[in-house]
């Protein structure tokens, strides 16, 4: 995304790049999420919260990165004027996810939800902070995190291929260090079906969107397909056209 000195995005290259690309299909999964039922004296309460959905383009995350992404969204609710550039907002993400490193906070998600794929239990790494259910090859502006080690190779991932790939995340400095290059996500499997069902509240977001969830079941089954702009052979996702639009109505000062 290209940005002015001010911070706002410029319109003009952007509408450029749509024009010169072509047309890709991407995949859309539904994620439907269901609460479960809460014990009180030993019986079970009924549920009074209804079954809700959501549709998933880009990725689906719980624990540590979906903690540090909601822990923005809140200082930028709290505090709009503290996040005016790209720049500004990578550098307070960077900060309180240094932040996290120190807390851990979602150091025993292993034994806080259980995760079915295909209908067959995953095992989870003992020290896993973070689940990332991927539906395209980019993730913090741009990681593939779906790649092959000599020591486990992966099958390819594709846009359109109604398969989702899951991956682990060790922590918020693992986090930074798969942005620049220096450690790599475990690949932990790649299914058309996901099944989590979540022992205690845990924060989730579904393509950059946080907040945090209370014990639930969510099913993420593929949905549909849309057709996408993609240039060198990756997509322009739906967000884009979101900040191109808030991006030319703050030029024109609304």
């Amino acid at each position: 995304m290209r940005e002015s000195t001010q911070g706002r995005v410029q319109v003009g290259p952007v509408l450029h790049d749509v024009d010169k690309a072509t047309v890709a299909l991407l995949d859309r999964w539904k994620i439907e999420f269901h609460p479960t039922a809460e014990r009180r004296r030993g019986q079970l309460q009924p549920i009074t919260q209804p079954t809700k959905t959501r549709i998933m383009n880009n990725y689906y995350g719980v624990g540590v990165d979906a903690k540090v992404a909601l822990d923005v969204h809140t200082m930028r609710e709290n505090h709009p004027d503290w996040f005016l550039s790209q720049m500004g907002n990578k550098l307070w993400y960077t900060g309180l996810g240094a932040g996290e490193t120190l807390s851990h906070s979602c150091s025993d998600l292993a034994s806080s939800l259980v995760v079915e794929c295909d209908g067959k239990r995953l095992e989870l790494p003992p020290d896993i902070e973070g689940i990332l259910i991927l539906n395209i090859n980019s993730f913090m502006g741009g990681v593939n995190l779906w790649q092959s080690t000599p020591e486990k190779p992966v099958p390819p991932q594709g846009l359109h291929d109604q398969l989702l790939e899951v991956v682990g995340i060790y922590g918020s400095l693992h986090m930074g260090k798969l942005q620049v290059g220096l450690a790599h996500a475990p690949c932990l499997t790649q299914c058309s079906t996901v099944r989590i069902t979540t022992l205690d509240e845990l924060p989730m977001q579904v393509d950059g969107e946080p907040w945090i969830m209370p014990k639930s079941t969510m099913i993420i089954r593929h949905h549909n397909q849309v057709s996408q702009r993609s240039q060198y052979q990756s997509i322009l996702y739906c967000c884009v056209a979101v900040q191109v639009a808030r991006g030319w109505m703050s030029g024109r000062g609304a």
